[in-house]
């Protein structure tokens, strides 16, 4: 009993202010006194405090653009650049029908040097899975929207009701969720 005691008073007394910070790629590490690290463990890492800005976490944010809405965009594009109406017929026929999602990021969160590898996982709302992607951070675009990435752009097969969308950042496995609720015309 005696030696149980010491060793849970020699762990509490290690664990003793230590502050996490998280990497630019979102892993979270160990900051200790003596001015080394290491990575984060949370089965031995209870006590550390987390010493991120509030605005330092990874936003991510989807833009769902529906099949009408391809429809009109692509049509004023094709146009707008004197295409016949028989080459925009037959470019119509190719606009997903489920419509187009777009995966967001700001342009801040994103670090060059050290990209994350974010998994996708697109199911529909009897949990079937519709599209599973692993894509890195290289690949962002710039968006449309000022300091904004485009971080994955997903053709949707046809739909009905919600879809679930996961995101995983294959390092930290910190993960985000979202329903994607489909506009009835």
């Amino acid at each position: 009993m005696k030696f149980f005691f010491l060793v849970v008073l020699g762990l509490a007394w290690g664990a003793w202010g230590l502050e996490t910070a998280v990497t630019q790629s979102g892993r979270k590490v160990i900051l200790k006194n003596d001015g080394t690290w290491e990575w984060f463990d949370a089965s031995r890492h209870l006590e550390a405090t987390d010493v991120r800005a509030p605005g330092a976490q990874v936003q991510i944010s989807l833009k769902y653009k529906d099949r009408t809405w391809c429809l009109k965009e692509r049509r004023m594009e094709l146009e707008a650049g004197d295409v016949p109406e028989t080459s925009i017929l037959d470019s119509l026929r190719k606009v997903p029908a489920g419509g187009i999602l777009v995966v967001q990021a700001p342009q801040t969160s994103v670090s060059p040097q050290d990209p994350r590898t974010l998994l996708y996982w697109i199911r529909d709302q009897k949990g079937k899975v519709l599209l599973q992607r692993e894509i890195s951070e290289k690949l962002a675009v710039p968006a449309d929207e000022v300091n904004l990435l485009n971080l994955a752009s997903f053709e949707l097969p046809a739909f009905q009701g919600d879809l679930q969308v996961e995101i995983q950042d294959k390092i930290t496995q910190q993960t985000f969720e979202y329903t994607l609720s489909a506009e009835k015309p």
